[in-house]
């Protein structure tokens, strides 16, 4: 959110690791989306109610007011939603003068955002009929704005050496981007064939690729045991062939290309449809040993 100027970012905060736990909201301020700065936590576990910590939610600017209010809970689930009940919307305000917020919920096995109304941003009342409702989803995450998580397939060990884990993409760092490097359209012909791309320096860098695949139809079935997309990528890693990858590009390499990250894809098709699993390999990372 942007407030007098100055982005506010809130966030899912682990203090103690990379990793799941200990959740808070964490607080950072930038005034151009790429340099951060730190500050302590804008809310954490201090209540009966969020003992387990502090997870999903939005903010919504209200009268100054940077406070955790003392009428928590101020949204109560009905029989109905006890479970699967997260992910409040920034709530916005109507021209009849009352607040709305959109809440996403799961019900009957059907995804189903709940709106919900207010008066004076404490007492809350939920619609009578359901916003939205899908057998098509679970839990339907609603946003107004929303910025997407990019997860990892490491595993929880090198997280934690890492110190992080995980990307979000934003999109007005495209308005920051400097120091072009363009390849012209290129054919790799043979098997394990590589292109350098030159004038990249530095240890951050946008990339933006574009693949033409001649052949989808050579692409594998994704079989129904593959359920979860971080071990396909984990397990299948960059060096097993596949019917269509993979392909994608070596970053971080060393002159002598023995050290690089692998950032590869894969194509399966399921059901007429092609799908697409973009994987990390660090096998021969040069960080990962460290």
């Amino acid at each position: 959110m942007i407030y007098k100027g100055i982005y506010h970012l809130f966030y899912q905060y682990n203090r103690r690791s990379a990793v799941w736990g200990d959740i808070v909201w964490g607080h950072s301020t930038s005034t151009d989306l790429v340099n951060w700065t730190l500050h302590p936590p804008a809310l954490f576990p201090s209540e009966p109610y969020d003992t387990k910590g502090c997870w999903s939610g939005s903010a919504t600017i209200l009268q100054d007011e940077w406070v955790k209010s003392p009428h928590n809970p101020i949204m109560t689930p009905n029989a109905m939603s006890r479970t699967l009940f997260r992910d409040p919307s920034t709530a916005w305000l109507e021209p009849d003068g009352s607040w709305r917020v959109i809440i996403g919920n799961e019900r009957e096995h059907h995804g189903t955002a709940l709106l919900y109304r207010s008066k004076d941003f404490n007492h809350w009342i939920e619609a009578e009929q359901p916003l939205h409702s899908s057998n098509e989803t679970g839990i339907d995450k609603n946003r107004r704005i929303f910025i997407a998580w990019i997860n990892e397939s490491t595993s929880r060990d090198i997280d934690i050496m890492k110190g992080w884990s995980g990307l979000q993409p934003v999109e007005e760092i495209n308005n920051l981007r400097t120091n072009n490097v363009k390849l012209p359209t290129t054919t790799l012909k043979e098997e394990g064939s590589a292109l350098e791309v030159s004038g990249v320096t530095g240890a951050q860098a946008d990339v933006e690729i574009s693949f033409s695949i001649p052949m989808l139809e050579k692409a594998e079935m994704l079989e129904s045991r593959w359920t979860n997309p971080q071990e396909i990528c984990s397990q299948r890693g960059s060096s097993a062939k596949g019917g269509v990858g993979p392909f994608g590009l070596l970053v971080l390499a060393s002159n002598d290309i023995q050290e690089f990250t692998v950032v590869f894809l894969r194509m399966f098709r399921k059901n007429d449809k092609f799908i697409v699993l973009m994987c990390t390999d660090l096998k021969r990372c040069m960080f990962k040993s460290r």
